[in-house]
């Protein structure tokens, strides 16, 4: 397959893609870690990407992403692919599995 062909056929969202808000605010070259998604405190089910809105936790279709320091803000992989060149991210390279 040539090149030309590749390049076309990858993710690359414009700037109009729906799931762009507000996120640069936020998330524009920050580090993300990606890792398995685990309630910060008992009472709390669920978090959401920050680009689709994709629901991380318990009765969630994700359970493993990429995540800010302070665990805030989470990216699906599906939207992490597609605007990892577009935010700059550094990426940490860990997996926390509490599976053992």
């Amino acid at each position: 397959m040539r090149c030309e062909t590749r390049c076309v056929a990858a993710r690359d969202p414009i700037e109009d893609d729906w799931r762009l808000q507000a996120q640069r605010d936020f998330l524009e070259g920050v580090s993300l870690t990606r890792l398995e998604w685990v309630a910060p405190r008992p009472d709390w089910d669920h978090d959401h990407c920050a680009f689709c809105w994709a629901k991380f936790g318990r009765g969630g279709d994700q359970s493993v992403g990429y995540t800010t320091d302070d665990r805030r803000h989470w990216v699906c992989d599906d939207c992490f692919a597609d605007f990892v060149g577009s935010f700059g991210w550094k990426v940490g390279s860990r997996v926390e599995d509490s599976s053992g």
